[in-house]
């Protein structure tokens, strides 16, 4: 019975963590299993964008002051919160080798209403520059995908 409880637990733990790889509201995360080969002589194209590099882009001073400059910064679109639409809007883009976010990369991921969704999209492009992602030492381009939640306070 120990045995079982053991197996149980653990594989509980086991599929938590490759969960929160996949899903956790992190903004530095991403949720793309598959990722471009890292060309070995040094060199990276737009099209290399990496998901998963050794060090990752982060929102300058980390997952909290991302979400602090998210509360400052994002406005409830008044329409949408007539109607009490509530939800997640999730964007990606690219943090390029500078830091930057290549602006012409920003979309939405996942939609839950036009007007969150373009309040979402408002907020990223005015994010300021991200921590440089690097793999192997040098600087690439990585993908992000970010949560933006919309909650109604009751």
């Amino acid at each position: 019975m120990k045995k079982i409880l053991f197996l149980f637990a653990a594989s509980l733990l086991i599929m938590n963590g490759l969960l929160a790889q996949d899903t956790a509201p992190a903004p530095h995360r991403e949720t793309a299993l598959i990722s471009p080969v890292y060309p070995k002589e040094g060199k990276q194209e737009e099209g290399d964008t990496l998901s998963v590099v050794q060090v990752k882009a982060n929102f300058p001073g980390g997952d909290k002051e991302y979400y602090k400059f998210v509360t400052n910064n994002l406005k409830y679109p008044s329409s949408a919160l007539q109607k009490g639409i509530e939800g997640t809007v999730y964007v990606k883009f690219v943090v390029d080798k500078d830091g930057s976010i290549i602006k012409k990369t920003i979309k939405v991921a996942k939609s839950i209403d036009p007007e969150l969704d373009a309040e979402a999209l408002r907020v990223v492009n005015l994010s300021p520059n991200w921590t440089i992602p690097m793999q192997d030492n040098l600087p690439v381009m990585q993908r992000i995908r970010i949560p933006m939640k919309f909650k109604i306070a009751k």
